[in-house]
């Protein structure tokens, strides 16, 4: 990291900026605004090399299939939690993207599941095939809570009855805890979204 002016600074964070910056220069000398000079001078500024290595989690094929396996399949929690977990193993899905995810954004398109028109980060909006044993996951789970449409994962209370019509990303992040917990492993909601990127 590099401090300016009492901000530490990621690499990436410095050469997002310096781009900035060098486009302006050159709108600004095609505008006649600065000397074509100083302007080149500006864009042939380098930007910051990028050091290390970033930390993560990934899970083997044997411990993804562990914590899709380690749940109470004859409670409501133990479904909805297994059915998270395949989302995001079988996807690739983003917490946040889990919690605000519709049932009706799960159609079949040429004969695979899909989840269609998916808003994720930056407002990007995608469609995701999900496996045949995520959408299985689902389905238990929503045949068993009774659910039909609007949010597909909902909050359970401790007497194994729907809570609610939604869950919070905060929410998605506890239940891969305690998941994983249960398997005797440590990993974040996104360490699943690094295992789906191994894996595929």
């Amino acid at each position: 990291k590099v401090y300016l002016q009492g901000l530490s600074l990621s690499p990436a964070t410095i050469n997002q900026r310096l781009s900035a910056i060098r486009k302006l220069a050159k709108e600004a000398s095609d505008n006649g605004l600065m000397d074509f000079q100083l302007a080149q001078g500006i864009r042939n500024i380098e930007g910051v090399t990028s050091a290390g290595v970033r930390l993560g989690n990934w899970l083997t094929l044997e411990q993804a299939q562990g914590l899709l396996n380690c749940h109470d399949l004859n409670t409501l929690k133990g479904l909805r939690d297994r059915a998270i977990i395949a989302v995001m193993l079988g996807g690739g899905l983003r917490r946040s993207e889990v919690a605000s995810l519709q049932i009706e954004n799960i159609k079949q398109r040429e004969g695979r599941w899909v989840i269609v028109d998916l808003i994720g980060k930056g407002n990007r909006v995608r469609s995701v095939p999900i496996p045949s044993w995520s959408k299985q996951a689902i389905d238990e789970w929503t045949n068993k809570a009774g659910i039909t449409g609007g949010n597909l994962f909902r909050s359970v209370n401790k007497g194994d009855n729907l809570s609610g019509d939604s869950m919070t990303s905060q929410a998605i992040q506890d239940v891969v805890k305690a998941s994983s917990k249960a398997c005797g492993l440590d990993i974040s909601a996104h360490d699943l979204r690094r295992t789906f990127a191994k894996l595929s």
